[in-house]
């Protein structure tokens, strides 16, 4: 008798074991079926600190003022007892950037487009040079753009960027307006629209909208 109750307990535990397998095992299963059909949305920084979704059709906002504050030994950062462009300390974080004075600012020659439509004939990078702008030393106040058919379902671009170049052949300078820093007088920039082109019907555009430079 005792050997019959030691062989229902033993087939009871391992009865539990069982069941404990199998719930873990279907929960294992409803977690990656969730995660397959879960629309993903990578990343990209905008900034010390912050994330914005890469979304289609979608303006990625150009201006950061985030503030750099690289730790000591930072290969990005000059390091202690050094100074920025304009004798400022650049020990801890770069102090807030000085305006243009009166006399600098009117060096400034800012950029507005009102329209521009872009025919999308292939997939892929584009890059679109907007025009040009005068920084008075440098100094970008306003960088933004729009969309006037982003959501009318014809194409599918992301991410879709307003940049500065120094040349039209060059690479995009930085967003940030602390690591970009300021220039000896005025800076003329070239202002570029680049994003990857997906998916689009035969015969769309791209309406950008509204850019501003400054």
């Amino acid at each position: 008798m005792p050997s019959s109750r030691l062989d229902a307990s033993a087939i009871a535990s391992r009865a539990r074991s069982f069941g404990l397998a199998v719930v873990g095992l279907g929960v294992t299963i409803v977690v990656a079926l969730i995660l397959l059909v879960w629309p993903t949305v990578p990343m990209k920084s905008g900034g010390v600190g912050n994330s914005i979704p890469m979304q289609p059709n979608w303006v990625v906002p150009a201006l950061d003022r985030d503030v750099p504050c690289f730790p000591p030994g930072d290969s990005r950062y000059p390091g202690p007892g050094r100074t920025g462009p304009l004798g400022e300390s650049m020990d801890g974080c770069p102090p807030e950037l000085p305006t243009p004075d009166p006399a600098a600012a009117k060096s400034g020659v800012p950029l507005d487009v009102a329209a521009l439509d872009v025919p999308l004939s292939h997939l892929g990078n584009y890059e679109i040079e907007l025009g040009t702008a005068v920084l008075p030393n440098g100094y970008l106040s306003e960088l933004s753009m729009e969309l006037g058919n982003g959501l009318d379902g014809t194409y599918d671009a992301a991410p879709i960027t307003l940049g500065l170049k120094l040349d039209p052949d060059g690479t995009m300078l930085p967003a940030n307006v602390y690591i970009r820093g300021l220039t000896d007088g005025p800076e003329l920039v070239h202002v570029v629209a680049s994003f990857d082109l997906h998916r689009a019907d035969p015969g769309a555009v791209m309406e950008i909208r509204n850019v501003r430079v400054r």
